[in-house]
């Protein structure tokens, strides 16, 4: 993967979740940065990809994306 920000990945309902990588928080502007920043120091998480045929896939989970809350509960990290 490359980055300093890639030493842990997450596998979760064919989710493949990573801390929210530098390069796309400078790539996706000020406002998203604000907006991750605002949770706290891990930045929320990132979907690096979504395998075929899981649940996340069934769900139309987009890969590229933020993940920001689940059913209501602010996403920080990937502990959460």
């Amino acid at each position: 993967l490359g980055s300093d920000d890639d030493e842990r990945l997450l596998l979760w309902a064919g989710l493949v979740l990573r801390r929210t990588p530098r390069c796309m928080l400078e790539r996706c502007g000020a406002v998203v940065a604000e907006a991750l920043a605002a949770l706290g120091p891990s930045r929320g998480v990132f979907v690096q990809h979504v395998l075929g045929g899981s649940p996340a896939d069934a769900r139309e989970f987009g890969t590229q994306c933020f993940l920001l809350e689940i059913d209501g509960r602010p996403i920080k990290g990937l502990q959460d």
